[in-house]
């Protein structure tokens, strides 16, 4: 009797853990790079960053983690969902984009909240100035961003086979992964960072203010999330 409780209990929590590790995954590792995001804003608004003390920097990614967890946790599941009704086997390019646009375009209003969060909004500021524009660049950018995330796994695997089973090579992979996938979506969202503070946009090379700071937070924040996840699955 204990031993089908026991083998019960462990067969519902391996049918869960698919769908509570990208959360919390996600919350965990933009803590120590969410002052990066805060500094990104202000270079994208033309503005000098400021400095911000590492245990301050923190305090504002603990704040901000259950939201952007809970979201981005959502999104890699919604999306490995849409994936997998797509691609009925193993996902192919066509289905991990397809179900990255769907998921990009169902958590706009979510991701609008995040952005005016580095900038100091509400929830309800985010909310009610949401426009269809910011919803196209924000779009924009999360195909890049949940496209790279979602493909950081296939090009490690990849890298592995070529150079071996080591977490170096892990690393190097989920980082540039993150890292080209952000530069790709940079300027849709200074883009919407310019919108939601009703800046308009006067040269289009402004759209890459604050992009190498942005894309090193991406990478560092893709590689603490592979980490995470490989220490999870191996235990």
């Amino acid at each position: 009797m204990i031993n089908e409780c026991r083998d019960s209990y462990f067969s519902s929590w391996q049918s869960v853990i698919p769908y509570t590790t990208p959360p919390a995954t996600a919350s965990i590792s933009i803590i120590p790079v969410f002052r990066d995001f805060i500094k990104k804003s202000h270079l994208q608004l033309g503005n000098t960053p400021p400095k911000i003390h590492w245990m301050q920097g923190l305090v504002h990614g603990c704040r901000a983690a259950p939201t952007i967890g809970a979201t981005v946790g959502t999104q890699v599941t919604v999306q490995r969902l849409i994936e997998g009704r797509i691609s009925e086997g193993d996902p192919t390019f066509t289905s991990m984009l397809s179900s990255t646009v769907a998921v990009g375009i169902i958590s706009s209003p979510f991701l609008a909240v995040l952005n005016g969060q580095t900038l100091g909004r509400s929830v309800s500021q985010s909310i009610r100035l949401l426009s269809a524009k910011q919803v196209g660049a924000i779009v924009t950018r999360e195909i890049s961003f949940l496209f790279s995330l979602r493909v950081s796994e296939p090009v490690s695997q990849t890298m592995k086979k070529r150079y071996g089973d080591k977490t170096a090579v892990m690393v190097t992979a989920c980082y540039f992964t993150g890292f080209f996938g952000s530069m790709i979506g940079h300027p849709a969202d200074t883009a919407l960072t310019l919108w939601q503070k009703n800046v308009s946009i006067v040269k289009p090379y402004h759209l890459f203010r604050g992009g190498l700071t942005k894309s090193h937070a991406v990478g560092k924040f893709t590689v603490l999330y592979g980490l995470i996840n490989k220490f999870i699955n191996s235990h």
